[in-house]
């Protein structure tokens, strides 16, 4: 009989470069997808060029997505159908809003928007900003990690030594 053969070292296991080069692609898809939404928000909130204002007729609510928001079918005040625009419109907006009434919204292709807005509020801005900031830490840190990974590879693979050749005579 042989004696007890010990349990086998478990070697805690480090994400590989394809598992840190994977988070940084993912990190930089999530802080391209804010930047964007940001600059969406801009053009819509009038901040910079890109989404005119128009002044448009609320022709009828389409359907309820919620017990406190409604999407609403906007026309051309010469229309006489509902245009391909639409908003969406809380219970209080809805209360200061009614069907046949003029306002004017930016669009974004077909969905519009008033300047009070959830999409488009001062809260959202001010929460998207702090998030893109902590998005852009993130990529540092893993772009450091990452660089901090290939040098310590390097030093134990000694790229950091001069290289000696051995002659033999």
């Amino acid at each position: 009989m042989h004696p007890p053969q010990p349990p086998p070292l478990v070697v805690p296991t480090v994400p590989g470069y394809v598992g840190h080069v994977l988070a940084l692609v993912v990190l930089l898809g999530v802080t391209g997808f804010t930047a964007h939404k940001l600059f969406t928000m801009a053009e819509l909130r009038g901040t910079i060029r890109g989404a005119p204002e128009r002044s448009l007729v609320i022709a009828s609510r389409d359907r309820r997505l919620t017990e406190d928001v409604a999407v609403y079918r906007l026309q051309a005040p010469d229309a006489a159908t509902p245009g391909r625009w639409e908003i969406q419109l809380t219970r209080d907006q809805a209360a200061r809003h009614a069907v046949g009434e003029r306002v004017v919204v930016r669009c974004d292709d077909a969905e519009c928007y008033l300047p009070d807005s959830t999409y488009i509020s001062d809260g959202n801005l001010i929460f998207d900003l702090i998030l893109l900031v902590i998005e852009i830490g993130a990529v540092i840190g893993a772009v450091v990690l990452l660089r901090g990974r290939l040098a310590l590879r390097a030093t134990l693979r000694g790229d950091h030594l001069p290289a000696v050749r051995v002659r033999r005579r």
